[in-house]
C-alpha cells in the first residue's frame, strides 16, 4: 500500500506491471483483468491512483480502503458471479475470501502476531 500511497501510485501500478510483480500482490484482481467482462477494472483502478496522486499533491487526506476497494473491485465481481451459479451469493462471504490473502500479503503488522484483521478467515 505505501506504494500507492506515496504520490506516485499510478506510476508505481505501471511499473508492477511492467515487471509482472502485480500478478503476485494481487493475484485475484490480475486474473480477473484478464477477462473480458471486469478488464474495465483496470481502467477503474488507474484512474483512482491517479485520482489519490492528486489528492496527495494537493495535500488532501486519502485512505487506503479507497484503494483496496478499486484493487480488489473486478476480483470481488468475479467471485460474486461464479458463486451466483451455485445459488445465492453472499457479498460478506465473498469480500472476506478476497481481502485475508491481500492483507496477508500487505500487512507485516497482521502477519508476525498470527492474527488476521478479519475475524471471518475461515469462510
Amino acid at each position: 500500500m505505501k506504494l500507492f500511497l506515496s504520490g506516485f501510485g499510478a506510476k508505481s501500478y505501471r511499473l508492477l506491471k511492467q515487471y509482472g510483480l502485480f500478478e503476485h500482490l494481487f493475484p485475484l484482481s490480475a486474473a480477473a483483468f484478464a477477462l473480458p467482462p471486469y478488464a474495465y477494472a483496470e481502467d477503474m483502478l488507474v484512474r483512482g491512483l491517479v485520482n489519490t496522486d492528486e489528492r496527495i499533491a494537493a495535500d488532501k487526506p486519502v485512505t487506503p480502503t479507497f484503494l483496496f476497494a478499486v484493487l480488489l473491485w473486478s476480483a470481488l465481481l468475479r467471485e460474486l458471479n461464479e458463486r451466483q451459479a451455485g445459488g445465492r451469493p453472499r457479498i460478506w462471504r465473498c469480500s472476506c475470501r478476497l481481502a485475508t490473502p491481500c492483507c496477508g500479503r500487505s500487512s507485516r503488522a497482521w502477519r508476525s502476531r498470527g492474527a488476521s484483521p478479519f475475524p471471518c478467515v475461515n469462510c
